[in-house]
């Protein structure tokens, strides 16, 4: 008799969860949907309090991105824009980049705007010569049918006087 009941609560957990497994697969689904709008919609709100130059509340938003698409890259590199703005260190915000940049290996725009920071005044942050050249061609490796960024990579060797590796880049 316990057998018999046995198999037919099993009959019955089936036959539910064969039943409501359209609806939780739906529900799921306008979570991630939700969730996705929400974190849309904070970036894109939160740069236009950054063009208003509200820092403070767009970093507020970004930070609201971040947490409703974790696996968006986008408001990640917006609240290392808006920290950057807000007079944070540079290096601090060059080493988030590349760690960006390694989380999100399929994105190139971390690692340019690891280039462009490395490029600009920063109050003594530089980097060394090889360092620069590097990043230019995991750019360009990332990207390897561009030849423009092949080409940039060698400018830079060229520049920073490593004809070796300018070479070696252009060809």
């Amino acid at each position: 008799c316990y057998e018999r009941q046995s198999v037919e609560n099993q009959r019955s957990f089936s036959c539910a969860c064969l039943r409501y497994a359209p609806a939780f697969i739906a529900f799921c689904a306008l979570l991630g949907a939700a969730s996705a709008a929400t974190s849309h919609y904070a970036l894109l709100y939160s740069g236009k309090l950054q063009k208003q130059g509200n820092i403070h509340a767009a970093k507020t938003y970004a930070e609201l991105a971040q947490k409703s698409g974790p696996w968006n890259v986008g408001p990640k590199l917006m609240d290392e824009a808006l920290a950057f703005q807000a007079g944070a260190d540079a290096k601090t915000i060059y080493q988030n980049l590349l760690g960006l940049s390694k989380s999100f290996p399929e994105h190139l725009e971390p690692l340019q705007r690891a280039i462009w920071l490395a490029k600009q005044d920063n109050k003594g942050f530089m980097l060394a010569t090889d360092e620069l050249i590097e990043l230019y061609v995991n750019l360009a490796l990332r990207d390897p049918k561009n030849a423009l960024l092949w080409l940039d990579a060698g400018r830079v060797a060229f520049r920073l006087k490593n004809q070796d590796k300018a070479k070696l880049l252009f060809h």
